[in-house]
């Protein structure tokens, strides 16, 4: 499945790209573990695990954001915490995916266990080898617990714009976790007919057709402090047991 690209314009709307591919295909798809974080069924409790490269530490405006984003949605009667670290850079000017499954295998430390789900986020200091000049790779959700940031490519974005490097982080760790959510039409069903369809690959799914819904492919981050996930998509988290 291709990427999407990341457009700039003069009213700084960005295509904001992403994968839904699994780069290892033993790992569990995307979307599998949706229900898992929706709902307290299985899980009561979420530990998200925040690997960052040395000089790339998310701010703590950037984890607040996010803790609420995930408390807003997510039935996690138990808590939801954030754990975060530093750890040398891997020295890869180029990632590609087998090179995210090898980071994630040497660093990652919370998995899941008893009620407690755990989720892996890698902030990099690499590009995606799927980026170009004219298609910069923000993040990837790509497995069914695990995204990674490409932070490089958000800095060089908010250094060309007149957004923050944290706004542009917290809307693409955000859009991610739609994607672990199993948005949209990705392994939480849609509730009503709202995918947007690719018309090069109208079989795509993944991404919102409502304007400024947090899962639509054109964001603007601008709004970053007021973006969220429209109606038809919360429908759908709570259809599968989020709130």
């Amino acid at each position: 499945m291709r990427n999407r690209s990341l457009l700039l314009t003069a009213l700084f709307l960005f295509l904001l790209s992403c994968s839904t591919d699994d780069p290892a295909p033993d790992d569990q798809p995307l979307g599998v573990s949706a229900r898992s974080f929706l709902s307290d069924e299985n899980f009561t409790s979420l530990v998200v695990e925040i690997v960052y490269v040395n000089g790339f530490e998310p701010s703590g405006i950037s984890l607040s954001a996010v803790k609420n984003f995930l408390q807003t949605y997510l039935n996690k009667p138990e808590g939801i915490v954030i754990k975060s670290r530093a750890v040398p850079s891997p020295d890869m000017d180029i990632i590609s995916p087998s090179d995210i499954i090898e980071i994630e295998n040497m660093h990652r430390t919370e998995f899941s266990s008893g009620q407690t789900l755990t989720t892996f986020i890698f902030i990099a200091d690499g590009k995606s080898d799927s980026s170009t000049s004219e298609e910069w790779v923000l993040g990837k959700a790509y497995k069914n617990t695990s995204m990674i940031i490409f932070q490089k490519e958000i800095r060089e974005l908010a250094e060309s714009s007149q957004v923050s490097s944290d706004q542009v982080q917290q809307i693409t760790i955000k859009h991610e976790f739609g994607h672990l959510f199993g948005l949209v039409d990705y392994g939480t069903p849609a509730q009503s007919d709202h995918v947007y369809r690719d018309p090069e690959d109208p079989k795509e799914k993944g991404h919102c057709e409502v304007t400024d819904c947090l899962m639509s492919r054109l964001l603007n981050y601008e709004r970053a402090e007021s973006l969220t996930l429209d109606e038809l998509c919360h429908i759908d988290l709570i259809a599968n047991g989020g709130k």
